[in-house]
């Protein structure tokens, strides 16, 4: 395989979770060019990963949506002669367009979506297992070695001094240290309350000395706002006014991270971060801290009577395994982490 193509899956943690993929592609085939395709929101995840060459952009919402954009789409992927393509999930739009760009090898999983137009067929593991293993088993079907030690995120020395310079610029003090919180996630459902993250932040500056930062995209500005308000401290909001790789930044300069279910949080693992990763409706099993490479990662989860599968009813009025989470536990695991005492668990 000299010139391959990587179709990713269309979200921020899967795009993470596809890493280990692409590192184990490069070793099995290191004189091979790698080119990923990805929707727009998800490129940052990539852009700095040393395993690929080059990353196309597929916007579905935009320039690809009409029929006519499809099409100037596929004589750009004509135009690159790609020998092999990889589909990390099923997709028979893009499984045609893989076809009609007359790529001749196409290796995905068998499903009766887009099965049929693939010439190599892979099964699905007969167990479920971990998205980032569900990715591998493409490989591993194959006969080719795949390790699972973690996922990969890469910060430039540039994005690092702009966190320090967004650091001063909020008045934290170079050398001080603090807690990063993330209180979005991409669905309402796996965010922790508004006033617990208030609470903590408060307790934490009180009781640790940790200054707390709040990161999120601009659309998390409105919540991030409103736990300001709730908490008497104050603590700090970039929510809005970070890249993703100057997120990551961050991440690598604080004391620890706090995350629900998140991209950002399965970006701080790969880093390496100590994290406290809050789970409710998801399983960590499928979606957890992959493997991550720093042994200071604690994950809390109460199961429920209606969590014990994934659950995904976006009109849960309660929202109780969220709430179920108690800032106590999620304090005392900050305590643990930043006294460096913490192993990796399932609490």
């Amino acid at each position: 395989m000299d010139n391959i193509l990587v179709i990713h899956p269309n979200w921020l943690g899967d795009v993470i979770f596809s890493t280990p993929f692409i590192r184990n592609l490069k070793r099995a085939y290191p004189d091979g060019a790698i080119t990923s395709f990805v929707v727009p929101r998800t490129h940052p995840v990539l852009m700095n990963n040393p395993y690929i060459g080059e990353v196309i952009l597929y916007d579905e919402d935009g320039a690809e949506a009409s029929l006519g954009g499809k099409a100037s789409f596929v004589r750009e992927l004509r135009g690159r002669q790609f020998e092999t393509v990889f589909f990390l999930r099923p997709s028979l739009t893009r499984t045609a367009l893989a076809v009609f760009a007359g790529i001749p090898e196409r290796i995905g999983f068998d499903t009766s979506k887009s099965g049929w137009l693939l010439t190599r067929r892979i099964s699905y593991p007969e167990e479920p297992v971990h998205r980032a293993d569900m990715y591998l088993e493409l490989l591993r079907q194959l006969g080719i070695a795949a390790d699972g030690k973690g996922c990969d995120f890469f910060v430039t020395e540039r994005e690092i001094e702009r966190a320090r310079a967004l650091l001063r610029d909020s008045g934290v003090a170079e050398g001080e240290s603090f807690c990063v919180m993330h209180a979005g996630a991409n669905w309402s459902l796996k965010r922790w309350p508004v006033a617990s993250f208030a609470r903590l932040a408060d307790r934490v500056a009180d009781e640790t000395g940790l200054q707390v930062i709040f990161t999120g995209a601009a659309t998390d500005r409105i919540r991030t706002e409103e736990i300001i308000a709730r908490a008497t401290r104050r603590p700090v909001s970039l929510a809005g006014k970070t890249t993703l790789g100057e997120v990551g930044a961050l991440f690598t300069l604080s004391a620890c991270m706090v995350s629900a279910d998140s991209g950002p949080m399965h970006i701080a693992c790969a880093l390496g971060v100590p994290v406290v990763a809050l789970f409710g409706p998801t399983h960590t099993d499928i979606t957890g801290p992959y493997h991550p490479r720093h042994p200071n990662t604690v994950v809390l989860r109460n199961e429920i009577e209606c969590n014990s599968e994934p659950c995904y009813d976006l009109d849960c009025p309660k929202n109780r395994c969220m709430e179920a989470i108690a800032v106590n536990d999620v304090l005392a695991a900050i305590k643990r982490l930043i006294k460096g005492g913490a192993a990796s668990c399932n609490e």
